[in-house]
């Protein structure tokens, strides 16, 4: 009887033992499994690499080997994976990244991802930014500029309207923002500026009603004026706007300055006038010459 107990009891230590080593086998084979979900990186490739490749497969790779998308690199312009898949406005490697929840605001020198996605005009991208939380009033260190600020600057509308509806601050706008858009031609981005209520100052309306008469861009000229920008302001040099529009042969602009009375008697800081400068023009305008003179222009 006693010897019955015993085998008894070495059997149930032999099914307790062979259970123990069956459950560390579907552990080991479980774990090696999820290990053999991760994909080897490629040799010599950084994830930098792979998104200037537009390779997804490859930033895959990256994000199964659990690399720090949030990792700066100092030989990149642009030092995230994220700023760099956004200047090369790879949408889908951008909605990855998001989707690995990186700092969406992180940036070399405060040139954050929404910086690079307003200055290159990718308006879809833009969009996933800011629904990813990225800051609208971030300053770069540079220029000190804002997304919007730098929208605006290179005539990016479209990013404009976006920033604006999703509510950047347009009080706070650079200094000179207006003369830099208005001597680019940038209409529909001062338009766009204007119709939301921004107000240019007096003498960053009259920087740019000079640039926008001497680059001849008409709807420009005619929107400041408008704005009620002074029509006769002169720069350091006393050239007006009428003076910069004839310097520059610009017929459509002379005239529609002539038409909302600028004075075209206005001398500047060396006794030149108007006529003055289209009659010694390299190519006189005989239009624009006639057009001072029947103005009354001496």
């Amino acid at each position: 009887m006693q010897t019955n107990i015993k085998v008894y009891k070495n059997q149930g230590k032999i099914k307790t033992n062979f259970k123990i080593q069956l459950l560390t086998i579907i552990l080991l084979f479980v774990f090696n499994i999820s290990n053999c979900t991760k994909k080897a990186l490629s040799p010599g490739i950084t994830i930098f690499e792979a998104i200037k490749e537009g390779n997804i497969e490859r930033v895959e790779e990256f994000i199964d080997a659990e690399v720090d998308l949030n990792a700066t690199e100092a030989n990149e312009p642009y030092n995230t994976p994220l700023i760099l898949a956004v200047y090369e406005g790879n949408l889908k490697i951008v909605k990855l990244l998001l989707k690995q929840k990186v700092d969406v605001n992180k940036g070399s020198n405060d040139w954050t991802a929404l910086h690079n996605a307003a200055y290159r005009g990718y308006s879809e991208i833009l969009k996933l930014l800011i629904e990813a939380g990225a800051s609208l009033e971030t300053r770069s260190k540079a220029s000190n500029s804002t997304a919007l600020d730098i929208a605006a600057y290179n005539g990016k509308t479209e990013c404009v309207q976006i920033l604006i509806k999703s509510g950047a601050n347009i009080s706070n706008l650079s200094r000179d923002l207006f003369g830099n858009i208005a001597a680019m031609g940038h209409f529909e981005t001062i338009k766009t500026l204007v119709d939301a209520g921004v107000s240019i100052g007096i003498e960053d309306g009259k920087q740019s009603l000079l640039f926008a008469s001497q680059n001849c861009h008409t709807e420009i000229v005619n929107l400041l004026l408008l704005q009620q920008i002074d029509i006769n302001s002169t720069d350091e040099l006393g050239e007006s706007a009428l003076y910069k529009a004839t310097s520059s042969g610009c017929e459509p602009v002379t005239t529609l300055l002539i038409n909302a009375k600028a004075d075209p008697n206005l001398k500047t800081k060396f006794g030149d006038t108007a006529l003055n400068r289209a009659i010694s023009h390299k190519n006189p305008s005989s239009t624009i010459i006639q057009i001072l003179k029947k103005a009354g222009a001496e």
